[in-house]
């Protein structure tokens, strides 16, 4: 039993450190303008665009509430080099970062998630499992 255990722990904390993520990490893909959570589900940033939701997502970063639209890049910017050193990202690969779950980026990936059932999934509005929908840090 022992002899099984040993490679069986080695390779759970080989892929827990492969890519540098854990669960519990988002992972913003540039390339593909995507917030991806740990489970592997993925939203386009796009999805900001046609939102309305810019200033929830302002209040969860402790920002001056504004009306102004954002775009892709005013959302990715605002990922990877959050005001006030809220938290730090991590570059984990060309135009990818990791950014920890905390209760500002879960407000994007809510709202953005949002998003996606009101254009998209209308016949799957009443289902709550959103990733790290409770024990926000």
């Amino acid at each position: 039993m022992k002899r099984l255990l040993l490679p069986v722990a080695l390779l759970l904390a080989a892929c827990n450190h492969q890519g540098g993520s854990s669960a519990s990490d988002y992972i913003v893909d540039l390339d593909r303008t995507q917030i991806c959570w740990g489970s592997g589900e993925c939203l386009n940033l796009e999805l900001i665009i046609p939102s309305f939701n810019e200033i929830r997502i302002e209040e969860a970063y402790g920002l001056p509430t504004t009306n102004a639209d954002w775009d892709v890049e005013d959302l990715a910017s605002l990922l990877i080099s959050p005001p006030n050193n809220l938290y730090q990202s991590e570059q984990i690969a060309p135009n990818r970062y990791q950014v920890p779950y905390n209760e500002a980026t879960y407000a994007v990936w809510r709202y953005l998630r949002q998003e996606q059932r009101e254009l998209y999934d209308s016949n799957d509005r009443g289902n709550s499992n959103w990733p790290g929908n409770s024990n926000i840090q």
